[in-house]
């Protein structure tokens, strides 16, 4: 696929922000269970982060079926079908995601749709739709409001379809910080750490005001080790923005790493508070609770977590110690068989596996599963 794969973003996820999980709700009346296709929706785009797009396609098609006017089923399933070289298939669905969307409320989401479309039509030859589409993204920009985020992925859609000038034209509308800012994610997407933490720099010193630009700094420092130059980006960040939420999240994971872990709760819960969906904030708050040896409730939210990614082996290996933290093996034991099923050679799961065992008096001789695998 080379440089197209970027037609295969999920719809529902911006760049530069927590993945959102609405439907693209059209504004008339419908009948179809948009409750339980937001569900499939939800688990497909997990199994298409993971890159298992056979699975991620499933439950696309479960979510048409219960909601036939759900816009990111359709545009979710044309971007699987673009990703894995299928671009004459992926036409009809994001096409009738743009039918769809021609007659919704106007939704930032829906920018998504625009540039997988024009993706695809730039595959099929037919590059001066694929401009036209992107021109629509930026009408859709234009009609919901600024957003730095989905502006950058017009841009590079723009780059990609051999518009460098449209790209440019994009792009200055965020000034030279957002330039900056972009130059860091492609940097740091490179793995060149000092130079993308630079750029982020620089753009901070151009607009103070940028939280995005804060954070990504943060991140930045977090990789190179530098745990309190993260924590000051990250509390940047929460001043210059005091809605993102995604800030509060670097917060508590840089004292819990302090060990100030009842700040961390309360700067998690600021995040939760923002943006109760945000999954590795749900994950965080159980992590936080089970380290103060709260193992009950730090179930109550790795279930959570789980019930948003299932195949996250973490999730199921923190909820499987705070169950045999509770002297719960039976259901400890059930997390850490999971666990394997993902990852068959993962070790802390087989070495707690083995514990929960010897305590349940299964283990005599070594199990089965040690059996199999070499006594591992």
């Amino acid at each position: 696929m080379g440089r197209r794969r970027r037609a295969g973003r999920p719809s529902g996820e911006s760049a530069g922000r927590a993945g959102s999980r609405r439907g693209g709700r059209p504004s008339y009346p419908r009948e179809g269970d948009r409750e339980k296709a937001e569900e499939y929706i939800t688990e497909g785009m997990n199994h298409q982060q993971l890159g298992r797009y056979d699975r991620a396609m499933a439950f696309y098609n479960k979510a048409i079926e219960a909601d036939p006017t759900c816009i990111n089923a359709h545009s979710n399933k044309g971007a699987v079908l673009a990703v894995t070289g299928r671009p004459a298939e992926a036409l009809a669905p994001l096409e009738r995601a743009a039918e769809l969307v021609a007659v919704a409320v106007p939704d930032k989401d829906h920018v998504t749709v625009h540039t997988n479309l024009a993706g695809v039509l730039d595959m099929l030859g037919r590059r001066n739709e694929a401009v036209g589409r992107l021109e629509m993204a930026l009408d859709c920009l234009d009609k919901t409001g600024p957003d730095e985020g989905y502006r950058e992925l017009v841009a590079y859609s723009f780059e990609e379809v051999g518009e460098a000038a449209k790209a440019a034209a994009c792009r200055g509308g965020g000034g030279p910080a957002w330039k900056h800012h972009g130059e860091g994610i492609r940097l740091a997407n490179e793995g060149r750490d000092e130079e993308a933490a630079a750029c982020f720099d620089r753009a901070v010193r151009e607009d103070p005001s940028l939280a995005e630009a804060h954070y990504s700094k943060g991140t930045m420092m977090r990789r190179l080790g530098r745990f309190g130059g993260a924590l000051d980006c990250f509390r940047q960040a929460a001043r210059a923005n005091p809605d993102f939420a995604l800030a509060y999240n670097g917060i508590a994971v840089e004292l819990t790493r302090m060990g100030r872990d009842d700040e961390a709760l309360e700067s998690v819960e600021e995040a939760l508070r923002r943006d109760p969906d945000l999954e590795t904030a749900i994950f965080g708050k159980g992590i936080i609770l089970a380290s103060n040896k709260q193992h009950r409730e730090a179930i109550a939210w790795f279930d959570r977590a789980a019930k948003r990614s299932p195949d996250d082996v973490s999730v199921h290996i923190s909820k499987g110690k705070s169950h045999r933290a509770l002297g719960e093996n039976r259901e400890a034991l059930r997390c850490f068989n999971r666990v394997l099923e993902l990852d068959p050679r993962n070790r802390d799961a087989l070495r707690a596996k083995s514990e929960v065992e010897r305590a349940l008096g299964t283990g005599s001789g070594g199990s089965w599963w040690d059996k199999m695998h070499g006594g591992r």
